[in-house]
Formats: structure tokens, C-alpha cells, sequence
């Protein structure tokens, strides 16, 4: 199934990419043609010229195939995934909340893997919540992208359950229920809206938001509170005029990188700083309405920080001022990055080990100790009683 499903994906991506090679020759002639008759050009002259075309656009459609298909270099994460070019600035279609559908059976079906998942009624990868709490039970809420989500590992080893398991071992006299609402594409705009508008209502008595270095670049595209328009939409930020282009051309994705030195974002690098500091502004705000949150509702926060794979290797946050900024804003985070170097378990020598090579999540070693060190902050700082 999952090699049927790349086929057709490298088969409509092939048709498309012949397609737009087509359609400009055709567009180079037929503008030649027009200048043959206004200019009153030599018969020989433009069939010298039209060969010319042909054979240039022929060696870029050759060019655009190696480049899309004899390596890796100039595709998105999802292109290397086996998944169709999608926009980093196209919204999502369930509007304010970044769900899914509710009460679906859906598959992470990667090269590397392949698990099964279901949702619950409200579009979160989760069993079924439920509204009454009883008088022992203690509620953990998680909150984040696709590394909350657990993709990567089955429904069953996510950080998330590994929390469950410990905290279930060491307050035996307590039901401990977590509640799984991390969402793969999701970043922490998306997820205070859905914690106030959504969650709240289940009497959580900790919150834990899982934070990365992607939520930069999704505030980076899609904009801060500001996305949520009163009719219940979002708008996201407006991509390059030429983004449909670079969908289609790898040839095209050259150039931009390359020459004109566009980063993966589309957008070029001093002008990615600038709107990164910014971002990283909207970060701090969201967290400290978090914070009034949790003054409010009666629940303990706890920030996650943890790294990608590529962090790891490189031994620093992707920005590096991501941490300071938190500090000099009073922000207390758990730093995951921190930890797993002084503790000597994930490092640039073994991070093959819980990371995917490819789809770059952790893998189910990864998630438990993910898990292993959330549960023991949360111990330490005595939000169990």
C-alpha cells in the first residue's frame, strides 16, 4: 500500500512536471511566433530559434527530473516523506482549532514505519475524554505538535502514556489520566486557543506544553493571535507570489535557494532573522497567557523545550537565543536538549538511536525517554501531592 501510494504520488509529480515544461515551450513559441510577424523575422532565423527552445526546455524538464528524483537536497520534509509539496502558508481547514476529524481511523504511514491511530469527538488522537473527574484522579493535559502526537511509535508508547505508566507505578492510590491532544502541524498559538476554548472544561490539574524550534517558523508563516478572524477562519501570512512555481520546479527551487538564497521558509535570511525575533516575541506572550491560565483554572504549567535531530547533532537550539530569551523573560522551561547531553543519552554519537534517520521524529526509545524526564520534573517539582 505504502509503495503504491509514493508511486502515485512520483507518478502525478512526474505528469505535472511534463506538463509545465510543455506549457512553456509553448508559451516561449507562440511569444517567438509573435514576434516572427511584428517584427518581420527571417523563416530560417526563427526555426533555428524555436529549436533552441525546445532544446533548452527538454535539458531543464532532464535537469528538474535529477533534481527531484536523484536526490534529496531541494525537497520538503513532507516531499521526502512521500507526501505531495503542501504550502507552509496555507491554512488549515478546520479553522481555529488545529484538529483532525473527529472519530476517524488514520494511519503515519512513512517509509521507515507505518502505525494506526484513532480520534476521539473532538479531533484529537486520543480515547474519549471524559467530562466527570473523580475525587482521586489527577488530569494531565499535553499539549503539542507531532512530537506530542507520538508519530514515530505506536498509540501506546508516546511520551504521553510513558508519563501515564510512571506517575500510575508511583501514586498507586491515584488514577492518573492523561489526555494525548498533540497534533501533528500544530504549534502553541493553535494550542492556547484550543486549551481556552476546548480543554479547559475537563478540570485539568497539569498542563504540559511540548515546545520546539518548528513553532518559530509556524508563527514565522502563519502569524501570531492575529490568525483567528471573528468568523471562525484563519488567515495565514501571504506566501511569494512565485510559491506555485517552486512547487513544481525543482529547477525553479535552485535558483531560489541557491542564487537568489531564499531559505526553506521562502524567504531570505536577513529578513528570516528579523521576523524569527519576532516570533520569538509572540512565544514569550502566548506562554505568559498560559501562565494566566493556569492562575485562573487552578492547574501547574510545565514548558517542554526539546530538540529536533538535526539540534542534537549540532549541540544548539536552531535559533541558539531561543533559551536566553526565554530567561530573560522569566520563563522556566524544561530543556530536554540540556539534560539528554549532561545525562549523556541522546548525543550527536547516538541519535540515530531514537531518531528516525528520515522522518527525523524520535522513535519509541526516544518517546520513552522523553517521557521518563517529564515525569521526573513534574516529581520534582511537587505538582503531585
Amino acid at each position: 500500500m505504502l509503495l503504491l501510494s509514493l508511486w502515485k504520488i512520483n507518478y502525478f509529480n512526474s505528469i505535472t512536471t511534463i506538463v509545465f515544461y510543455t506549457f512553456l515551450t509553448l508559451i516561449s513559441i507562440s511569444l517567438l511566433l509573435s514576434f516572427k510577424y511584428i517584427f518581420k523575422m527571417n523563416d530560417s532565423i526563427v526555426r533555428k530559434l524555436i529549436l533552441s527552445i525546445s532544446s533548452m526546455c527538454i535539458s531543464l524538464l532532464i535537469a528538474d527530473y535529477f533534481l527531484r528524483f536523484g536526490t534529496d537536497k531541494l525537497k520538503t520534509y513532507l516531499e521526502k516523506n512521500g507526501f505531495p509539496y503542501k504550502s507552509l502558508y496555507e491554512a488549515h481547514e478546520l479553522g481555529w482549532f488545529y484538529i483532525m476529524h473527529p472519530n476517524i481511523e488514520f494511519s503515519h504511514q512513512k517509509p521507515e514505519f507505518l502505525h494506526s491511530r484513532k480520534t476521539n469527538s473532538i479531533g484529537l488522537p486520543d480515547v474519549e475524554l471524559k467530562m466527570e473527574k473523580d475525587d482521586n484522579e489527577l488530569r494531565i493535559i499535553a499539549l503539542g505538535d507531532s512530537f506530542t502526537e507520538s508519530v514515530g511509535t505506536t498509540d501506546d508508547m508516546t511520551w504521553v502514556k510513558n508519563v501515564e505508566r510512571i506517575f500510575s507505578k508511583k501514586y498507586p492510590k491515584k488514577l492518573i489520566t492523561t489526555f494525548n491532544c498533540g497534533v501533528s502541524g500544530s504549534d502553541i498559538i493553535f494550542e492556547y486557543i484550543l486549551l481556552k476554548e476546548k480543554l479547559l472544561i475537563y478540570r485539568p490539574d497539569i498542563i504540559i506544553i511540548a515546545l520546539n524550534t518548528t513553532d518559530i517558523v509556524d508563527i514565522i508563516t502563519r502569524g501570531g493571535i492575529e490568525r483567528f478572524k471573528n468568523d471562525g477562519t484563519v488567515k495565514y501570512n501571504t506566501p511569494p507570489v512565485w510559491e506555485k512555481l517552486y512547487a513544481t520546479s525543482f529547477v525553479f527551487r535552485l535558483v531560489i535557494h541557491k542564487l537568489l538564497q531564499y531559505n526553506s521558509v521562502l524567504i531570505r535570511e536577513g529578513e528570516y532573522k528579523r521576523k524569527q525575533f519576532n516570533a520569538l516575541g509572540e512565544i514569550v506572550k502566548i506562554i505568559n497567557k498560559f501562565k494566566q491560565l493556569a492562575i485562573e483554572y487552578n492547574f501547574n504549567l510545565l514548558i517542554v523545550l526539546h530538540p529536533q535531530k538535526y539540534e542534537v547533532d549540532i549541540g544548539s537550539y536552531d535559533p541558539e537565543e531561543l533559551n536566553a530569551i526565554l530567561r530573560d523573560n522569566k520563563i522556566e522551561v524544561l530543556d530536554l536538549l540540556k539534560i539528554y547531553s549532561n545525562k549523556n543519552q541522546i548525543n550527536q554519537k547516538n541519535a540515530h538511536e531514537f531518531y528516525w534517520p528520515v522522518d527525523a521524529h524520535h522513535n519509541t526509545k526516544g518517546y520513552q525517554i522523553m517521557g521518563q524526564e517529564i515525569a521526573e520534573k513534574i516529581i520534582e517539582q511537587n505538582y503531585i501531592k
